[in-house]
């Protein structure tokens, strides 16, 4: 008789948990959650046999789900922990839980849960994955990761994980492993829009542009009109050289935007290579039309527009004028970009001068972080409280620089607002900027008032434009008579040289010419410069010394992407026919076999229109001569003043014909090389550890600070 009530008992307890959960299979929440008290009630009046514990706890976790859909996160908690505290080995039942603590943002006790889920079961896929997102979420992206990772050993096919891990990827921009989780989930979708987009995305930032072309032509293939792949493949097509091509894309673009920026891009993008003057004119003409004439509304100029005018300073005018009516337009355009710090008008109360240092490019490698690496590192902390505000996001996954600074060094976020902000709640006094107009988020953020003082070094030789930016810091070796009319900034000019520059290191692994495989008994004559620096003009300096030297070969170094090479290639099919094959296209090279490439040669020849710096400084301590010819601009300068420095003079080129002759005397006469290189090796100490340009750089610090202590 016992026997038969307690079966009673269970199938009536049964039946209602079965209607429960049927009501909520319906969506019916209000009759599901009227029967799962009861089934409580009934609970609550007497002691549980052990048969019904399933059923109790079963009914708390559906009123948890109820509660769940309902978005009633803390009443699913309550009914999560109530069933956990019946059935403390459920797997599912912790999960639950910790999804109920992640939508209330309590983000310990969420990864508690799925911990203890895990410590119950290992391969519960449901808590990895969770955790994933969590981690994700507080972006704790090596754990995330991992927890994806360890999901899709389990199950290969799970496609929320590889989406999740592309994600991931693609932020930190570890894009080539981004690209196999993209392999995975178009293999089974493919034509999911959004990977498509993030696999041709992720191919554009590996620079493999045919293939990131092919995906985006895959990607119009399913939507035609996709406004940012438009953009993207505009903006591939547009750092190649490859202008209308380019303007196609961004007028596509232009169709479907509820913003101008395809637009603006489509007039102010220039051609990297220029096959005369007279196209130089033509788009520089173009260029300041638009910006002179046009007034568009901009929110964000940075993500709608995101470039800088950078390949002006390649053409060898004064671009004061220019560069000042850009900034212009984009004030005009986004008015928040003069942006003001709440601070300014109050006094410091710093007890050392607070100055922040703001650059993308602070890495060993770089031009920029070769300059500034021995002014960062011997500033006298005592005097100045330094702080480095690096752009990315992330920090380099191998910088010495970033290693020896890591105290100092704050990750931002490309994002002006968020940017702006954190550079404010530091209270800089001075914030300087190694260079603007390379990197298009610190050339915007550059129109902003975030300190008192605001100043830019050479690190891009050419003004700004900016009116927030006060003052340009330049070197009397490389400024000429007049200088400051170049600046719409206030010209600070020391006389010292121009930065405190680490020696290279000298490596003892001699090359000769065998172990290149160029012609080894001709003239090698060198322009180490980028390819987008050859200016028309240069065609004939090449022709001339071509003509006088039947054994010279003019040696260049490969354009980035093939479109710029077989651009330049059909250039000097025009300009110099008869001398086409005695250039030679090499490609780039590891620095220090780079460094001896330079040795061999008979004649390094600078490029008159855009000199080179940080290249002449690192020839110049290997005891390598460089025929150069300055000009009127810093920017053609550079290499002049080095040699000047050093006194060693010799070749120095007053005009272009001198600048033939020179190149040609060095690749031909022995001993005016030699004696040249005695030189050179003789004074080249005079460029390195120079701390007297630490010494200007401290008291123009000291100086611009107490003469603008407050702003009115």
């Amino acid at each position: 008789m016992k026997q038969t009530n307690i079966q009673k008992q269970y199938l009536a307890i049964t039946d209602l948990f079965t209607k429960a959960a049927q009501h909520y299979d319906r969506s019916n929440f209000v009759a599901s959650l009227c029967v799962c008290n009861e089934i409580l009630s009934f609970f609550s009046e007497q002691d549980v046999p052990s048969h019904l514990n399933s059923i109790r706890v079963n009914t708390y976790h559906l009123r948890g789900f109820i509660a769940f859909r309902k978005k009633d996160y803390p009443s699913a908690q309550q009914n999560f922990e109530a069933a956990i505290s019946f059935a403390p080995d459920s797997v599912e039942i912790y999960v639950h839980l910790g999804l109920a603590y992640l939508h209330q943002n309590q983000i310990d006790p969420a990864i508690k849960s799925l911990e203890k889920a895990l410590e119950l079961s290992p391969e519960c896929i449901e808590a990895l994955y969770n955790l994933g997102i969590i981690y994700q979420e507080c972006k704790q992206f090596e754990q995330a990761i991992e927890m994806f990772t360890r999901v899709i050993q389990l199950d290969s096919n799970h496609m929320d994980s590889y989406f999740q891990s592309g994600s991931i990827l693609k932020t930190i921009g570890r894009f080539d492993e981004a690209k196999k989780c993209y392999f995975k989930i178009l293999h089974r979708t493919p034509d999911d829009l959004q990977t498509l987009f993030d696999m041709a995305y992720a191919c554009q930032n590996l620079n493999q542009e045919d293939e990131s072309l092919m995906w985006y032509e895959k990607l119009f293939a399913c939507d035609p009109d996709h406004e940012q792949a438009h953009i993207n493949v505009g903006h591939i097509y547009r750092v190649q050289g490859n202008i209308p091509q380019a303007e196609q894309h961004f007028l596509s673009a232009a169709a479907k935007s509820s913003h101008p920026g395809p637009e603006v891009l489509r007039h102010l993008s220039l051609p990297v290579l220029y096959s005369s003057n007279d196209e130089i004119l033509f788009y520089r003409k173009r260029l300041s039309d638009y910006v002179n004439h046009q007034t568009v509304p901009l929110e964000d100029p940075f993500k709608q527009v995101g470039i800088t005018q950078f390949l002006l300073a390649y053409h060898g005018l004064d671009d004061t004028t220019i560069q000042k009516d850009i900034a212009n337009f984009y004030y005009r355009a986004c008015p928040d970009l003069n942006y003001q710090s709440p601070f300014l008008h109050q006094r410091s109360s710093h007890k050392k001068i607070k100055i922040g240092f703001v650059s993308t490019y602070l890495l060993d490698a770089h031009p920029v972080g070769k300059v500034y690496h021995g002014l960062l590192r011997y500033l006298n902390r005592e005097r100045f409280d330094v702080k480095i505000f690096h752009p990315t996001g992330i920090r380099p996954l191998s910088s010495n620089i970033h290693t020896e600074f890591r105290d100092s060094i704050i990750y931002l976020k490309r994002e002006l607002a968020e940017t702006r902000e954190c550079i404010v709640h530091e209270q800089p006094d001075i914030l300087f900027f190694p260079e603007i107009g390379m990197d298009p988020f610190i050339y915007f953020l550059a129109f902003s008032r975030l300190a008192r003082v605001q100043c830019v070094g050479w690190g891009h030789p050419v003004t700004t434009g900016i009116h927030n930016i006060d003052y340009y810091l330049s070197s009397i070796d490389m400024e000429p008579k007049n200088a400051s009319d170049h600046y719409t900034e206030q010209l600070l000019v020391f006389n010292t040289f121009m930065t405190c520059f680490f020696r290279p290191k000298e490596h003892t692994h001699p090359l000769s010419r065998a172990d290149f495989s160029f012609p080894a008994d001709t003239h090698w004559y060198v322009c180490p410069q980028s390819i987008q620096k050859l200016h028309p003009d240069m065609d004939i300096l090449f022709s001339e010394i071509l003509k006088n030297d039947p054994k010279g070969r003019i040696f260049l170094f490969r354009g980035k992407y093939p479109f710029l090479t077989e651009q330049l290639m059909r250039r000097f099919s025009k300009s110099m026919p008869s001398f086409k094959q005695n250039i030679i296209f090499v490609d780039s090279m590891p620095f220090d076999k780079f460094l001896r490439f330079l040795s061999l040669s008979d004649a390094v020849i600078d490029v008159p229109s855009f000199s080179s710096g940080t290249t002449t400084i690192e020839a110049i301590s290997a005891g390598v001569p460089i025929v150069t010819m300055p000009g009127k601009f810093l920017r053609n300068r550079l290499a002049y003043g080095c040699f000047k420095r050093i006194n060693v003079l010799d070749t120095i080129a007053k005009d272009a014909t001198h600048f033939v002759s020179l190149a040609n005397r060095l690749a031909c006469d022995r001993d005016f090389k030699k004696n040249v290189e005695n030189k050179i090796m003789e004074h080249k100490n005079l460029l390195f550890g120079n701390q007297d340009v630490i010494q200007a750089h401290e008291n123009f610090f000291q100086w611009a600070v107490e003469n603008k202590k407050v702003i009115s």
